[in-house]
């Protein structure tokens, strides 16, 4: 399990290079597998995924149990403060913020502590579908971050109530969910063409962004500090998703 934990440091650094919609998540996941080695996926991971005990959704393949939290908390509302922390960027205007108490960085920690046997709040397979996918979320500026402003003195949710102009997405935190509109949504259940596009795009992250440039970063597993920490991802979305950019406006 320890090999998995590193892992996952792995898989939600390199996040911020792929996108958060499910095509990203399932990349991000990829990237997690490739580096962790068939033996260990199969021997460890696959029986936990493919649980039932707990009457959780079954997939195809093993690249769609990265989308299943998004699923889950259609169904089960108390889970949705779980993908983000909305740690308020105060632009022009100031309030009294309070965060949720489980959000995204409390369900990393949270996951590690069950993977590691240090808690039984969750199932573990539960958790390590949530890991899989919130080391991706948690890597996503703008799910680590809400701007204030006297136009939107409650907040932009994250950028939901940010506007852009643009053929098929409507707000800037859906450009950002989108790498920027870099990849496209694989219809599921997944093709095997589909799979190798997925297998291929990972292959290509990892060779432009080498597991060695990440050395420092890769010590860092506590998710306050990943959101929050110097050069964390609340820092990345006030130095670049705002930037260069106004509301109602074409992304350039």
């Amino acid at each position: 399990m320890k090999a998995f934990l590193k892992a996952s440091a792995i898989f939600s650094l390199l996040a911020i290079i792929s996108c958060w919609e499910c095509t990203g998540h399932m990349i991000v996941w990829e990237i997690a597998m490739a580096e962790l080695g068939d033996e260990f996926v199969n021997n460890h991971l696959s029986p936990l995924l493919y649980d039932q005990t707990q009457n959780f959704s079954q997939y195809p393949n093993i690249y769609e149990y990265a989308c299943w939290p998004d699923e889950y908390k259609k169904i089960h509302n108390e889970t949705a403060s779980w993908h983000y922390i909305d740690i308020p960027f105060f632009d022009g205007y100031e309030t009294n913020v309070t965060l949720d108490e489980k959000n995204v960085a409390w369900a990393l920690n949270t996951g590690f502590k069950v993977l590691r046997n240090q808690s039984v709040e969750y199932p573990k397979p539960e958790m390590l579908r949530n890991l899989i996918h919130f080391a991706g979320d948690i890597h996503q500026p703008l799910h680590a971050c809400q701007r204030y402003t006297p136009e939107l003195p409650t907040g932009d949710q994250g950028g939901n109530f940010f506007r852009v102009h643009h053929p098929s997405i409507s707000s800037l935190h859906a450009l950002w969910d989108t790498a920027l509109g870099f990849f496209s949504n694989l219809p599921r259940p997944l093709s095997q063409s589909s799979i190798i596009s997925l297998i291929t795009a990972a292959s290509s992250i990892t060779k432009e962004f080498p597991k060695w440039n990440f050395i420092k970063e890769l010590e860092i597993l506590d998710g306050f500090d990943i959101a929050n920490g110097t050069d964390g991802t609340y820092h990345l979305a006030k130095q670049f998703a705002y930037k260069g950019i106004l509301n109602n406006t074409n992304p350039s």
